[in-house]
């Protein structure tokens, strides 16, 4: 009787944990179903060319797009009825580019001694930095894009500092023209400027400069403060200050005020 009465209830609990699993199971498999359903939908719009698929995909493909965690990922994306797609990314500020060339032990301090790099140095990678930036943005949305739904990239990358925004870099390209381009051996800034034509600019910024570059060929009666702040920094610690002295820029009413 007591074996009995043990194997009755060891049953039971094997089909209670059998009902278990038949509905976790089922379950599962419904939610499969679902997202597998929902996956299929978005590949078919996607297929079908339609704007709003198209942009979810293109956000998709630049979110696994693998950058240091400094980098600002913040990027605008719209396409419109001729293919164009209209990418406005933020780029990383020069405080992202260290400036640090060397480190070296001296015995005879028994100190670490650092080289920096000239500020001059440092804006050039910073600048080549952002030519990289939007040229393989381009690379991995044409290269991504297997329905060909994107005709054109208008790319506009900008600085952002608190609700200032500079536009650092601005291209637009055809697919097949950007195919052209050997991106191994191309240098990055000559490449972008090369390509020639602006990003359209949307309403926000419609009342800032869009020059092709913050380093180069900047009108500065026309240069937002930030940029000629940053211009007054780099001037001064390159031609007046010795080693070791520092340079603080302030804001004044007509203008920029800088003390070495």
């Amino acid at each position: 009787v007591k074996y009995e009465a043990e194997l009755a209830r060891v049953e039971r609990e094997h089909r209670a944990r059998v009902e278990t699993w038949e509905r976790d199971r089922a379950q599962f498999l419904a939610a499969q179903r679902e997202r597998n359903e929902a996956l299929l939908e978005r590949k078919r719009r996607y297929e079908a060319r339609e704007a709003d698929a198209v942009v979810a995909y293109c956000h998709m493909v630049l979110a696994r797009s693998d950058y240091p965690d400094t980098y600002p990922r913040q990027v605008d994306l719209s396409l419109d009825d001729a293919g164009t797609l209209s990418v406005e990314m933020s780029m990383p500020t020069i405080d992202c580019v260290p400036d640090v060339r060397s480190v070296a032990f001296d015995t005879g301090t028994e100190k670490y001694v650092v080289g920096r790099l000239e500020a001059a140095e440092r804006a050039a990678l910073h600048e080549s930095l952002v030519h990289q930036i939007a040229l393989r943005t381009a690379h991995e949305l044409f290269e991504a894009d297997r329905a060909r739904a994107i005709a054109r990239i208008a790319f506009a990358g900008w600085l952002r500092d608190g609700s200032a925004s500079t536009c650092a870099v601005a291209f637009e390209v055809d697919r097949s023209t950007f195919a052209t381009i050997d991106l191994t051996t191309a240098d990055p800034v000559s490449c972008a400027r090369a390509l020639g034509g602006g990003a359209p600019r949307r309403a926000r910024h419609a009342a800032r400069a869009a020059e092709p570059s913050v380093y180069g060929g900047l009108n500065l009666d026309d240069a937002p403060v930030d940029d000629f702040e940053h211009f007054v920094r780099e001037l001064l610690e390159r031609d007046v200050a010795a080693a070791g002295e520092r340079v603080s820029i302030a804001r004044v009413e007509d203008g920029v005020d800088a003390i070495v």
